[in-house]
């Protein structure tokens, strides 16, 4: 048998990661038919992988392209419109709305380690909804009364003359 040390290097020439393309060479034929490949990949028809922008402090990368120029690749962003295709929907959110739309805050993912999808056993469960941020501003007292688990109630300021208010683009309270 070959030492560990040679089997480790064996396959060392092999790339981990294939590369994402955008070349139609690779497709098929109208008719199902396979194309030959007839030469390797081209630096031109290069893709990049989905930047999966998500709600929170805004966080913005620069990617080089094509003739020395630049792109923006957002991976945080404080509001814009985001889809939830597990929802079915597209809206537009705000950092302040992060558990709107019913996303769940539990730990249950959806995904395995492997990547392989879980099976849903159960549907979602109305302790694990979160609810929009209250967004208050200054301005004549108005308070919304909700109703919570136990049949209790919760008081949402929405408007209120004085308080401690934090602007988060200026960093102040």
């Amino acid at each position: 048998w070959p030492s560990e040390s040679t089997t480790r290097t064996a396959f060392s020439w092999q790339t981990p990661a294939m590369g994402i393309t955008r070349s139609s060479f690779k497709k098929r034929r109208a008719t199902g038919g396979k194309r030959p490949v007839y030469r390797k990949k081209r630096k031109f028809e290069l893709g990049r992988p989905a930047a999966g922008t998500r709600i929170g402090p805004k966080r913005i990368r620069t990617v080089r392209v094509r003739g020395g120029h630049t792109k923006f690749r957002a991976l945080r962003l404080e509001h814009g419109n985001f889809a939830w295709p597990s929802e079915s929907t597209t809206r537009t959110a705000f950092s302040w709305q992060t558990p709107a739309m019913g996303i769940t805050r539990s730990s249950f993912k959806k995904r395995r380690a492997t990547g392989g999808k879980r099976p849903v056993y159960r549907k979602k469960r109305k302790f694990e909804l979160g609810r929009p941020a209250a967004g208050t501003r200054i301005g004549p007292k108005r308070i919304r009364t909700v109703r919570v688990r136990g049949g209790h109630t919760k008081f949402r300021a929405l408007r209120l003359e004085h308080g401690n208010f934090a602007w988060p683009s200026e960093s102040t309270t």
